[in-house]
């Protein structure tokens, strides 16, 4: 298949889903504004695809620097983002997970394992090639898109509000957490900006936390209330069925633990979102994602919130 055809699939795709549906703040300005690139990644192995996402982020990085970033009315500067496509990687055509493992890994939303630094060849890059991936990873934010994309999933039966689970914090940043998990109790399952993929939690106070693992991370050490991703939480730990407190000795409360690991609920329709023809890498600035006033980006999550609500009753044959 030719690199026109993968390119106007994932175009068509762009513009019926995240653009047609509404689901995106700048994908149809951007995308009129010709400042919506999309881009074949020939390469077949993903140690290859490294450097063709290190030089999309270059490119955009460079533009923002040369940019004037005060102007208010300079919409192209606002606008501007990247999809590299990649249709040739064997085994990311074959599983999301080892496809998202790469995303996050590179966007350093997780730790990488032996085989994944041997993948991005960190332990012996070059200081050059560290600095360009450190850069990287400080101005631009990964976003996985996939045709299985399969993240988002309902709460499983029985956890309701007012139940204590574990979840992994916020440490800042779009997607970051915090490495360990903490005791928290859960709030609301659902609301009018995230829908059902992010429930509000109350993590417990400092001395709760330390009765519950030996390691605190220094940046979530305070108690406080956070919208967490449904996959953060985990479920599945042993728990104190007298107190619905999870097992302060459960050490598996120190680690990532798998997504697939998780007994969750039913998929959400919100997973269309991502379901690209093609396993691709959407490349975001930091600096434009903090320029969308918090007041819009509210407003856009809730519209989608309702939007995909609506997609579920009107479709519920899809899942």
């Amino acid at each position: 298949m030719s690199d026109d055809v993968h390119v106007n699939l994932t175009r068509e795709w762009t513009e019926r889903v995240p653009i047609g549906m509404g689901l995106c703040p700048w994908a149809g300005k951007s995308l009129r504004s010709n400042r919506l690139r999309f881009v074949i990644c020939p390469e077949t192995e993903p140690s290859q695809v490294v450097p063709a996402v290190l030089k999309e982020a270059d490119l955009l990085i460079d533009d923002e620097e040369t940019t004037d970033c005060d102007n208010e009315n300079n919409d192209q500067h606002a606008f501007y983002t990247t999809l590299l496509i990649c249709p040739n990687v064997p085994q990311w055509n074959a599983s999301l997970d080892v496809f998202d493992d790469f995303v996050q890994t590179i966007g350093r939303n997780k730790r990488p394992n032996k085989e994944q630094k041997e993948c991005i060849q960190y332990d012996s890059a070059e200081d050059n090639l560290k600095e360009t991936l450190s850069r990287m990873q400080q101005n631009i934010s990964l976003v996985t898109f996939h045709p299985q994309f399969l993240r988002w999933r309902g709460l499983p039966d029985g956890i309701d509000v007012g139940i204590t689970i574990l979840a992994h914090k916020s440490t800042g940043g779009l997607f970051q957490k915090s490495h360990e998990v903490f005791p928290a109790t859960i709030l609301e399952t659902t609301n009018r900006v995230f829908g059902r993929r992010r429930i509000k939690v109350q993590f417990h106070p400092q001395q709760q936390q330390r009765q519950a693992t030996d390691l605190v991370e220094p940046a979530v050490r305070s108690a406080d209330t956070q919208y967490v991703p449904v996959e953060w939480c985990v479920f599945d730990v042993n728990t104190n069925k007298d107190t619905n407190i999870p097992n302060p000795d459960t050490k598996s409360r120190q680690q990532d633990i798998p997504t697939s690991s998780l007994s969750l609920g039913p998929p959400l329709p919100d997973n269309t979102m991502h379901r690209s023809p093609y396993p691709t890498i959407h490349l975001i600035r930091n600096q434009d994602l903090a320029r969308l006033r918090a007041r819009d980006a509210s407003r856009v999550k809730r519209k989608n919130a309702q939007r995909m609500a609506q997609y579920n009753k009107m479709d519920s044959e899809l899942w």
